[in-house]
């Protein structure tokens, strides 16, 4: 039997200890303040080996006849505390929310790990190498694979791009059964939320399983018709990791645009207005690529959040709030 997974664009806040003490249970920072009525689920995937942490928000009220619904939430370790009290303004359809991440914010042993510090290195663990483990992590989840001529050299840097079809797997297969065993779920209300990179993750599984989907929402999402001058601001060395693997954005767009039609159900799509003086010459084309999202679905909302920057879930919270509950409202 297929469940409806329906994802949507969801972004929301990032809480984290700030102290440089590290706690003593592997923790990188002590972490004394929490959310009432959460879990935390660690576990390595059988299916990429990577390790992931789930932040579990379980919802006041009981569980309704049919089980609570669930929002998975991805970078969960920068965007779950924000989602887990935004599903509290959403009343009578508060949820499950799920943050999906790799524990690079909190655990000492995946930075050491992943981050590319040296083995046997005990000087304290900064936000640098925080972010370096983080984001190698994200970008193997989040992209699609790259042809090996686009590849950088295994010897000069092993790509950590083209994870996107495992870690579909792995939320079908090992995330959602360990969230069903923990708490009541309704396997036929669940959500998919995610931002930036995260909206072109979610437009590629609209296309590939538009049988799941039921709704999307898109937060100041990726776009497939971005120019390539776009692509990055940054003048990269030929023959590098970093020039190999953005020569490959091209086919991974093309991967999106050939994985079928776009699904015929409601959208919303908030684009953001201010994204840095850095891009001021690109907003035009940035708004324009908004709009050309809005085309996706004859049941698309376009709906400008203005005067925020890309983080629209920090600036205008008020506003992901309410294009989720418009969502929410047009399902059966």
């Amino acid at each position: 039997m297929r469940h409806a997974l329906r994802p949507m664009i969801f972004a929301l806040g990032l809480a984290t200890a700030s102290s440089a003490l590290a706690a003593d249970n592997g923790q990188i920072w002590p972490a004394e303040v929490s959310i009432p009525n959460t879990r935390q689920v660690k576990f390595t995937s059988a299916i990429n080996g990577e390790p992931y942490a789930l932040f579990v928000s379980i919802p006041f009220i009981p569980p309704p006849p049919g089980g609570y619904p669930v929002y998975y939430v991805l970078d969960g370790e920068a965007y779950f505390s924000t989602a887990a009290t935004g599903s509290l303004l959403l009343a009578e359809n508060g949820a499950v929310v799920v943050g999906i991440d790799h524990g690079a914010f909190i655990d000492r042993a995946v930075v050491e790990k992943y981050s590319g510090r040296k083995p046997g290195d005990t000087s304290p663990i900064g936000m640098d190498a925080v972010s370096d483990a983080h984001n190698r992590l994200r970008t193997h989840d989040l992209t699609l694979p790259v042809a090996i001529a686009h590849r950088a050299p295994a010897w000069l840097e092993p790509t950590r791009n083209g994870g996107l079809d495992d870690f579909l797997k792995i939320i079908e297969a090992e995330i959602k059964p360990r969230i069903a065993a923990l708490v009541p779920v309704d396997a036929a209300n669940q959500a998919l939320y995610g931002h930036s990179l995260g909206g072109l993750y979610v437009q590629m599984f609209a296309r590939k399983y538009p049988r799941e989907v039921a709704g999307v929402v898109l937060l100041d999402s990726s776009s497939v018709d971005a120019p390539d001058e776009l692509k990055t601001r940054a003048r990269l060395e030929p023959g590098t990791a970093a020039y190999l693997e953005e020569e490959g954005i091209p086919e991974s767009n093309r991967q999106v645009k050939s994985g079928g039609p776009f699904p015929d159900v409601p959208l919303a799509v908030i684009a953001a207005t201010d994204h840095g003086p850095f891009f001021r010459q690109w907003e035009p084309t940035l708004m324009r690529l908004q709009q050309q999202l809005a085309t996706l679905s004859p049941h698309a909302t376009l709906i400008v959040a203005q005067g925020s920057g890309h983080d629209v879930q920090l600036d205008r919270p008020e506003i992901v709030v309410d294009a989720v509950r418009r969502i929410a409202k047009m399902q059966p």
